[in-house]
């Protein structure tokens, strides 16, 4: 008799925490439809409507258009997405909840880290051939994502005319020794635009302060170089941060004899490395 009512016991008390847990999970299926009305999307929410649970986009066919996981309105686990034709479009594979590596499967393929649905560092986009068409870098500053640098191939080769970037032309210098340090900087509208590099040793290196800080400025000579001196007594690593700041005004003339101004405004984020050695 007393292994029934340690038996009786145990059921109970399973069926007391069965109850509990399906009192907390208050998530409901919220449904959106196209204006035709075909299913759009379902997913799980809570009371106050934010995504816990699955999510799942449809084709107007009625067939799967993406698949996603989310809790507290952040996605976890693994999210595909696919063509109407049913073959697989993207992954994207979530690592502890928060980071993830990006494949998308066309003509293109590309490939690089997201945190918390932003873009950040290198990404890698190749042709079906495995040919290298465009490097993209991204910072992820105050939670927002910021595209910075990007280098344009054909046929693996840099194509300057349609990239955007800086380069230096020291990476190494001795100890209590001057050096001239040069920085490169091309981009689509280089021809046409104007450009500054504003620096700051208060700059951090997260550039979450960008803002809120004054720049010391250095304009391009002739040769579109920015030119400066450099000398350390300190060997060590040096930072060289700043932002480029480029602009390009487009004056267009109607037919009426008025005008229009058409302003493009680039801003790229500089965080160069120097190793300073004995």
């Amino acid at each position: 008799m007393k292994i029934q009512k340690r038996k009786f016991s145990i059921i109970i008390y399973i069926l007391l925490v069965l109850t509990v847990i399906a009192c907390q999970n208050t998530n409901k299926i919220e449904k959106v439809y196209y204006d035709s009305g075909e299913l759009f999307s379902e997913m799980e929410v809570n009371d106050n409507g934010i995504k816990n649970g699955f999510l799942k986009n449809y084709y107007k066919s009625g067939k799967i258009k993406a698949i996603a996981t989310y809790k507290n309105n952040i996605i976890i686990d693994t999210t595909k997405s696919y063509y109407e034709s049913g073959n697989l479009k993207s992954i994207i594979f979530n690592v502890d909840g928060v980071d993830s590596s990006y494949v998308f499967k066309n003509d293109i393929i590309s490939k690089g880290i997201v945190v918390k649905g932003n873009k950040t560092g290198e990404w890698i986009l190749n042709d079906y051939k495995n040919n290298l068409k465009v490097k993209k870098e991204f910072y992820i500053i105050n939670d927002v994502e910021k595209h910075n640098r990007t280098y344009t191939f054909h046929k693996n080769k840099l194509i300057d005319s349609l990239s955007n970037y800086y380069s230096f032309n020291l990476d190494t210098i001795s100890i209590n020794k001057e050096y001239d340090l040069n920085m490169f900087y091309t981009s689509p509208f280089i021809k046409k635009s104007k450009y500054v590099f504003c620096y700051s040793k208060e700059l951090k290196s997260d550039f979450s302060n960008y803002k809120k800080i004054k720049y010391d400025t250095l304009y391009p000579d002739k040769d579109n170089l920015l030119r400066m001196s450099i000398e350390r007594n300190k060997v060590g690593t040096e930072s060289i941060r700043g932002l480029i700041y480029e602009m390009e005004i487009e004056v267009i003339e109607n037919k009426d004899g008025t005008y229009n101004i058409n302003k493009n405004e680039t801003e790229i984020f500089v965080n160069k490395q120097i190793q300073v050695i004995d």
